[in-house]
């Protein structure tokens, strides 16, 4: 199970990092700018709506490590947490 989280924890470091710049260029408004963001415009509301689904995903696979795999809080909450962590950091780094 840490393996899956692993992965998963990768997986939610990138859309955390796609997902600030994606809400940073939006918030603009600005045409220029959203022309030479890599994403258009529908892509960019794509990634900015999918956190309905990808935020209640991470957790249920965390709660299922915690229930059905007794994995003990101490372990799971660094991997429920710092990929988050990683993504905002990544991003404050790049800007």
């Amino acid at each position: 199970m840490k393996g899956k989280l692993f992965i998963a924890g990768i997986f939610i470091g990138v859309y955390t990092y796609v997902y600030l710049s994606s809400a940073l260029v939006s918030a603009t408004g600005d045409a220029k700018i959203m022309a030479k963001y890599w994403l258009n415009d529908l892509q960019v509301q794509l990634v900015l709506y999918s956190i309905i689904i990808v935020v209640p995903a991470h957790l249920y696979l965390a709660y299922v490590a915690r229930k059905k795999h007794h994995m003990d809080w101490a372990v799971l909450i660094p991997f429920v947490v710092l990929p988050y962590m990683l993504g905002v950091t990544v991003q404050a780094m790049i800007l």
